[in-house]
């Protein structure tokens, strides 16, 4: 488990500086449609790019590899 950015899973804070944290897991993303995993995805290549710091675009280097590997095990390219 890994404490990540609200605004690289769900969205719903689109300004960065009001980031909330919760904790995403393999078993939380195999639960998402293949919709929202696409979209989550491109959520975190973005948070990724605007990074205010290093810890930050760890966390966000994380989420894209763990959501890429969940759209990977499901045969789904990623966008």
């Amino acid at each position: 488990m890994r404490l990540l950015p609200n605004a690289a899973h769900a969205g719903l804070q689109k300004d960065l500086k009001e980031e909330t944290m919760f904790y995403l897991t393999r078993e939380k993303l195999s639960k998402k449609s293949n919709a929202q995993l696409r979209d989550l995805f491109a959520r975190a290549l973005r948070c990724q790019a605007k990074a205010p710091c290093r810890s930050a675009f760890n966390d966000a280097s994380f989420t894209i590899r763990i959501i890429g590997d969940e759209l990977a095990r499901r045969g789904i390219r990623p966008q």
